[in-house]
């Protein structure tokens, strides 16, 4: 089975003042932003494999900042927007997301408060971060939400349960690289760690004992 690529970014530029300190690690420069966006192309020729682009939290540069410099090079991506966030300052307003959809975004869920599911007390509650910001999410933009990202990473048995009845695609953050279609999507995230050979040495093919590891890690964390 083939292989993609998918990227994950939390947010471009300078964090702005809603952002924790725990999360401005995993923002990227502007000037580093267009340099990765750049390479993406011939990278992805040369190691002949697809690479894809996601975008988590619904800050505010995904359309200020990332939306222009992507659709300047002919980029789409996905933007998986915090139903509780929308139109709270620094975070996309409902009228962005629909512009960015109509740019060709795919736009799909973050959940609506940007907890940890796993730490969720009670079904009533995990409903409202997965399918009651499922439902926001798509009224706000007019169209179905299909697709969705689990905040942090963290997921179990009762989670992934949730999610897999409400929606088409998982996205996650275990890492390595992802199967061309099917229910579930590792990605690998930006970090300050990234540096020039990151996008070649994530693009590489994994050796079949790593891609293994993966796999059983992975299939713990959904049926834990």
């Amino acid at each position: 089975m083939g292989k993609r690529l998918v990227l994950n970014f939390h947010g471009i530029g300078e964090p702005h003042a809603w952002v924790s300190e725990a999360e401005h690690p995993f923002w990227c420069g502007e000037r580093e932003f267009l340099v990765i966006l750049d390479a993406i192309p011939q990278t992805s020729t040369q190691m002949r494999i697809p690479i894809e682009i996601t975008f988590d939290d619904g800050n505010i540069s995904d359309f200020a900042i990332a939306a222009p410099a992507l659709q300047a090079r002919g980029l789409t991506a996905a933007i998986f927007v915090c139903a509780g966030r929308i139109g709270k300052p620094g975070y996309l307003e409902a009228n962005q997301m629909r512009e960015l959809a109509r740019a060709g975004m795919a736009i799909g869920s973050h959940g609506w408060d940007h907890v940890n599911w796993r730490r969720v007390f009670g079904d009533q509650a995990l409903a409202h971060e997965i399918r009651d910001a499922r439902d926001h999410i798509a009224q706000t933009v007019g169209q179905p939400i299909d697709r969705v990202a689990i905040p942090f990473g963290s997921y179990d048995a009762r989670v992934w349960k949730f999610v897999t009845n409400a929606f088409r695609e998982v996205q996650t953050s275990d890492g390595g690289l992802a199967p061309l279609s099917g229910r579930i999507v590792p990605r690998e995230t930006y970090s300050i760690e990234w540096d020039e050979g990151s996008l070649r040495k994530y693009a590489a093919p994994r050796p079949l004992t790593g891609t293994i590891r993966q796999s059983l890690a992975m299939a713990y964390k959904r049926h834990r």
